[in-house]
C-alpha cells in the first residue's frame, strides 16, 4: 500500500481497512460449504483478538473455499467426458446435471448439404440419457442411431454402429465404437468423397466433445484401429473455420412448428 495514502485507523490502533477486508472475505468463505471443521478452524483464527493482520487468515479461508469450488468443477467435467472406466479427463465441456433415462437437449454435429461441401452443421435433439449419465455418450449414440431432422444432413457413417465409451485427456480423445465385423471400414456411397469422409470423422468427434487441436483415435469392438471409413488415424480435431458451415441456424430444426414472433 502506498505511504502517500495511509491506511485508515479507528483511533484505537486497529486497522479499519484490514477489518473490513477480513469481514468481507469471511462472509464470502462462509457461503461455500467445505469441510465444516476446517472452515470453523479458519474462522476461529480470523476472529482471534490481537491479530496484527487478520486479513491474511481470512484470505486463506477464501482461497480454500475457491479451491473447493474448482475441484468440484473438475470432477463434474470428468464425469461428463470420461465414461470408459479409464483415466478421468480434464473436463472440456460445460458440466451438465443429467439424470439417466431422462430426456436432455444435446447438440449433435452433422455433415451439411453436398452443395455446401458437406461443411458441418448443428442440430439440437432431445436425447434419452443412458445409465452412465454421460452427455457425450448419449450424443454419439443419437448421432449414430437417429436420423437428423433435416433430410439434407447426414452422418457419413454406416448403419449398425454404436458407441461403447469415450475417453478424454489433455489434448486427446478416444471414441470406442461397436458394431458388426468390418463395419468400421464401410464407406457410405453418398459420402465417398474424401472431403465428406474427413468431415464425417470431424462430425463424430465434435459430437463426442472433441476440441480443436485434440489428437483423436478410435477403437472398434475393443480393438485399436488404424483407420475408420477410409480415413487414416490418428487425426486432429480441426478448427471451426476449417470444418463448419459459414452460415447456419442451430436453434430450430427442419419441420419444427414455431409461433410468432420468431427470433
Amino acid at each position: 500500500m502506498s505511504t502517500d495514502n495511509p491506511t485508515p485507523n479507528t483511533g484505537d490502533g486497529r486497522d479499519r481497512t484490514a477489518e473490513l477486508l477480513s469481514q468481507a472475505l469471511n462472509e464470502e468463505a462462509a457461503m461455500v460449504h467445505t469441510d465444516p471443521s476446517a472452515l470453523h478452524e479458519i474462522q476461529q483464527r480470523t476472529q482471534r483478538p490481537n491479530q496484527r493482520r487478520p486479513w491474511v487468515y481470512a484470505g486463506v479461508g477464501a482461497a480454500a473455499a475457491t479451491a473447493a469450488v474448482l475441484v468440484g468443477v473438475a470432477v463434474l467435467g470428468d464425469h461428463t467426458q470420461d465414461t470408459s472406466g479409464g483415466p478421468a479427463s480434464g473436463g472440456k465441456t460445460t458440466p451438465t446435471a443429467v439424470v439417466p433415462n431422462q430426456p436432455v437437449d444435446i447438440a449433435l454435429t452433422y455433415l451439411g448439404a453436398a452443395a455446401n461441401d458437406y461443411r458441418l452443421v448443428t442440430e439440437h435433439h432431445s436425447v434419452l440419457m443412458n445409465p452412465s449419465g454421460s452427455t457425450a455418450i448419449a450424443a454419439v449414440h443419437a448421432f449414430l442411431t437417429d436420423a437428423p431432422a433435416d433430410a439434407d444432413y447426414g452422418t457419413g457413417w454406416p448403419e449398425g454402429l454404436d458407441v461403447g465409451g469415450i475417453a478424454t485427456s489433455t489434448g486427446s480423445i478416444r471414441v470406442d465404437l461397436t458394431g458388426p465385423a468390418g463395419g468400421i471400414d464401410q464407406i457410405v456411397p453418398a459420402y465417398k468423397q474424401d472431403q465428406a469422409r474427413n468431415l464425417a470423422v470431424q462430425a463424430i468427434l465434435r459430437t463426442a466433445g472433441g476440441q480443436p487441436g485434440d489428437e483423436a483415435t478410435f477403437t472398434y469392438n475393443g480393438n485399436p484401429v488404424s483407420s475408420v471409413i477410409g480415413v487414416a488415424l490418428p487425426v486432429k480435431v480441426e478448427s471451426d473455420d476449417q470444418t463448419r458451415a459459414f452460415i447456419s441456424i442451430d436453434n430450430v430444426v427442419d419441420g419444427q412448428t414455431l409461433t410468432n414472433p420468431v427470433t
